[in-house]
């Protein structure tokens, strides 16, 4: 978007100065003031600058369009929605050969998730300025957000042409070939982001994650490491390399992140789920349980932060009948992992739980692990120490490092033969 703006910005102000000459000096000035503090990023205080501005009732309309404008963007800053969508309406009127306020409302549209609207500006945004790469980044996000990852990496594929120095784009195709699965070009466009921002944090936690997933947890560790170097306060960073930690099996270590992470969000439910694993595997269970608990407050309605509490109440042989059946009767029966929770109550058996992972045509696999991983767990509960093993046996030998319940089942299996 800066850029954009800053080849814009001798049209805008000479645009402000050269109109009429009924338009009153101290106007002009406000308005180029105005442009000057939202290129600062002081956005109330351009608004206000605008406000005056407008009051003016000698401006051309090319004039009061590029005041509507400047102030719609800066409304867009400050996610007053209403007021930008309001402004940048008033501009397209007044001022429609005008790219910026095309890209400045499709922003909106994205932000309310009206794709399709955003992709429509951006376009005409394009015929006005074909070749800009800040509106075919977004262009290429719009898509992306609507499942059009094909064509999301085509059009970061034309930006990058316009832009090979831009790490942003890189990054952001980065997204969309993950969104594919396509973890090989994934990687090759985050070194190049890297490469080109040595400081890219996001660049780096990605990094980390496909590393996690292709089983590389040591080089995810140190990617994590950097990115929390970089953005220490990032709680999704701290998350992230506490899994990490947690797939390896340093639990304590874990622990410590979560802890981390938990001071700067205390809110976080995912983070008391991977707590009370941590804590659950390293046997305290009484931390573990009160970990989950909080999840399932946080969380009524995730099945997982269920059923981990219960497990939790079995390692610590605590009866939890009327609690486990009053949590699982507010989730939805329809969806996966349902049937482990019938398995666990009573009301389904491991076939049914196999039987309905296969039915999700979950292409990674996952659901599977799950169903094994909770089955095994279940048989074990109840006594069949043969056939818990060998269930959790096949989880770690079958399912990915990153998959939560591939270092569930190794720490059950270590917990198993003490």
């Amino acid at each position: 978007m800066s850029r954009l703006f800053a080849i814009l910005m001798p049209f805008i102000l000479g645009l402000l100065t050269i109109g009429p000459v009924t338009a009153q000096e101290p106007t002009l000035e406000l308005g180029r003031a105005a442009f000057e503090a939202k290129m600062r990023g002081q956005f109330a205080l351009a608004i206000g600058l605008f406000d005056r501005a407008l009051l003016e009732s000698n401006l051309s309309a090319a004039q009061r369009g590029m005041l509507y404008y400047g102030r719609g963007a800066s409304y867009e800053q400050l996610e007053v929605r209403g007021r930008a969508l309001s402004d940048l309406d008033s501009a397209i009127v007044l001022l429609p050969e005008f790219p910026n306020s095309y890209l400045y409302r499709a922003l909106i549209w994205v932000a309310e998730r009206q794709y399709d609207q955003a992709i429509e500006d951006l376009h005409y945004a394009q015929k006005l300025v074909p070749h800009d790469p800040t509106i075919l980044m977004n262009l290429a996000g719009a898509f992306a957000r609507l499942g059009q990852v094909d064509r999301a990496i085509e059009t970061y594929g034309q930006a990058i042409a316009e832009r090979p120095d831009a790490a942003k784009l890189y990054y952001s195709r980065a997204v969309a070939y993950i969104q594919k699965n396509d973890r090989a070009r994934a990687l090759s466009d985050l070194n190049q982001a890297i490469m080109l921002q040595p400081k890219f944090a996001d660049a780096y936690e990605n990094r980390g994650v496909l590393m996690s997933i292709d089983g590389e947890a040591e080089q995810a560790l140190a990617d994590f490491d950097t990115a929390i170097a970089l953005s220490p306060n990032d709680v999704k960073f701290k998350e992230n390399r506490a899994n990490a930690l947690s797939t390896l099996g340093r639990y304590s270590e874990a622990l410590d992140e979560f802890d981390r992470a938990l001071k700067i969000d205390p809110g976080h439910p995912a983070l008391y789920l991977g707590r009370g694993k941590a804590h659950l595997f390293l046997e305290d269970f009484k931390a573990s349980i009160e970990d989950f608990k909080v999840a399932v407050r946080l969380r009524p309605l995730n099945p997982y932060s269920v059923i981990w509490l219960h497990i939790a109440r079995l390692h610590a042989h605590d009866r939890d009948d009327d609690e486990f059946a009053e949590n699982a009767a507010k989730l939805k029966r329809d969806l996966w992992p349902s049937k482990v929770v019938d398995l666990y109550l009573g009301t389904s058996d491991a076939e049914q739980v196999v039987s309905a992972a296969l039915a999700t045509n979950d292409d990674t696999g996952k659901h599977g692990c799950e169903a094994d991983f909770f089955v095994g767990d279940y048989e074990g509960h109840r006594g069949d120490s043969t056939r818990s093993k060998e269930l959790l046996q096949r989880v770690v030998t079958k399912c990915r490092a990153f998959d939560a319940v591939f270092s569930a089942a190794q720490s059950e299996l270590q917990l198993a033969g003490r």
